[in-house]
């Protein structure tokens, strides 16, 4: 478990060019219910999210591919 002090926030614009998207693209995303994309946290009206936590969600979003099994 991190301690509070190591915990590091990304603002809303940031979050959504971290995904290559506008900021409405991630407010559709918050609104997915199947998406299971993380919950924001308001600072002062605004939404920021934990980096652990989005890269947490980021790797539950890799799927492996097919095994190519054509040469064994």
């Amino acid at each position: 478990m991190q301690h509070n002090a190591d915990v590091q926030y990304l603002p809303q614009p940031k979050t959504a060019r971290r995904y290559n998207m506008t900021p409405m693209g991630l407010s559709r995303w918050r609104k997915s219910e199947t998406l299971g994309f993380p919950v924001p946290y308001y600072f002062n009206g605004r939404p920021y999210w934990r980096i652990d936590e989005l890269e947490h969600w980021e790797r539950c979003q890799r799927k492996p591919g097919p095994v190519d099994t054509s040469d064994a």
